[in-house]
């Protein structure tokens, strides 16, 4: 079983090395493809997105008990359909406790789609 588990790191950790950063929109797609993120329909019409995001930890690369790290794996799956995307709203889900301690558990998150201020036009 440990060595199951370690092949499991290595694997992740190759993958993400040639996968390219958090933050990226191949990132992302990896992080959908794992089940790591999910998008689903919206409850109600208060925000635009819900997604359901797993908890993982990849030192140096991604910690998603972090709100800015899934903040910005949102942002990186949603890029140009809303790039100013917003956590209005979370819910912590546990699921159970990690290897080596804490929460393992899924946060829903629900986005509302921000809008980036129009510029104002420069006097000539």
């Amino acid at each position: 079983m440990a060595l199951n588990l370690l092949l499991a790191i290595a694997g992740s950790a190759a993958l993400f090395a040639f996968s390219g950063c958090a933050g990226t929109a191949s990132h992302a797609a990896i992080m959908a493809h794992e089940g790591v993120i999910v998008a689903d329909a919206p409850d109600d019409a208060t925000y635009d997105y819900k997604f359901r995001i797993k908890t993982i930890w990849d030192p140096g690369i991604m910690d998603t008990r972090a709100q800015s790290d899934r903040l910005t794996l949102i942002r990186s799956y949603l890029r140009d359909a809303c790039p100013a995307a917003e956590i209005i709203g979370e819910q912590f889900l546990k699921t159970g406790s990690g290897p080596l301690g804490g929460e393992r558990g899924v946060y829903v998150s629900k986005v509302k789609c921000g809008h980036k201020p129009l510029e104002q036009p420069t006097a000539r």
